[in-house]
C-alpha cells in the first residue's frame, strides 16, 4: 500500500487493489454462513409460530407436521430434508470458496 502511495496511485485504486481484492473472499464465505443461519432463524421462528398465518414456509410445514408425528412422520421428512440439504449445501460451497 505504501509503495503504490508513493507511486502516485489514486485513493480508489489503492482500495480496490490492496483491500478489497484481499477481503473479498472472507466477505463471500462469511455472507454464505449468515445466509444459512438466517435460513435457520426464519424457520426456527415459523415453526414457533412468530409468521403470519398462511405463508409457506419450512418451520411452518414442520409445525404441521409435529401434531401428527407419532401416527404419520412422513409430512415432516421432506421439509426436515429441505432445511438439513440446504444448510449443508452453503456450508460447503462456503468452505470450498475459503479454501481458494
Amino acid at each position: 500500500v505504501l509503495a503504490s502511495y508513493a507511486m502516485g496511485a489514486s485513493v480508489l485504486h489503492r482500495t480496490y487493489t490492496h483491500i478489497l481484492r484481499a477481503i473479498l473472499p472472507l466477505i463471500r464465505t462469511y455472507a454464505l454462513i449468515v445466509f444459512g443461519y438466517a435460513i435457520m432463524n426464519g424457520a426456527a421462528l415459523a415453526f414457533l409460530g412468530f409468521q403470519s398465518p398462511g405463508t409457506p414456509d419450512w418451520g411452518v410445514m414442520l409445525a404441521d407436521a409435529r401434531n401428527s408425528f407419532r401416527l404419520a412422520p412422513w409430512p415432516a421428512i421432506p421439509p426436515g430434508i429441505a432445511l438439513f440439504v440446504t444448510m449443508m449445501l452453503l456450508n460447503r460451497i462456503a468452505i470450498r470458496l475459503d479454501r481458494r
